[in-house]
């Protein structure tokens, strides 16, 4: 028989879903593919259905469930919707590790985000900053230099020059190469 629209819409949800579970039930070292395809979980305004089908399945690792719940994030920020994109951030705290590498990423996305939505007063993203550095071991020292670089542009937009040249630096102290 002749599927209607909205029945279509729900297989090719599941098709998408399905496709990211391939992806990480094989454990394939290419996270950007996967970073795509929560990307376009989150274009193919898949919320709830993600949500229920993937966030609430045991079965997924915990590491998955923060990693997605990321990338979808990022694809929200990425077309300017930060709340939402911080409604999902939420999502991969609640639902996956409060450690390692995902958590990391999580972590620096939900201050650039934050950074973003409060564009208007560049103190609120610094704040955010602040707290991603003194929540971060030095394990990721790729995150934690782009975090002061984040801080000092930040102090830029506000007009303190000088601070903005501390976080720089400290960065490039830091962080060298």
């Amino acid at each position: 028989s002749v599927l209607d629209s909205a029945e279509s819409a729900k297989i090719s949800r599941i098709g998408a879903v399905n496709v990211l579970t391939l992806i990480y039930r094989h454990f394939t070292p290419d996270r950007q593919l996967a970073s795509h395809y929560c990307g376009m979980l989150a274009a193919m305004g898949t919320d709830s259905f993600a949500k229920s089908a993937y966030f609430e399945d045991d079965t997924f690792y915990p590491w998955t469930k923060t990693y997605t719940a990321c990338a979808i994030g990022q694809a929200c920020s990425n077309i300017g919707e930060y709340e939402k994109a911080l409604r999902w951030y939420a999502l991969g705290r609640e639902k996956g590790p409060q450690q390692g590498r995902e958590a990391n990423w999580l972590g620096f996305h939900v201050a650039k985000t934050t950074a973003y939505l409060h564009a208007n007063d560049p103190y609120i993203g610094i704040t955010a900053f602040d707290e991603y550095l003194r929540s971060t071991p030095d394990d990721y020292p790729k995150s934690r230099a782009q975090a002061f670089v984040e801080i000092a542009a930040l102090y830029m937009r506000a007009g303190d020059y000088p601070s903005a040249r501390d976080f720089f630096d400290e960065a490039v102290s830091r962080y060298p190469g």
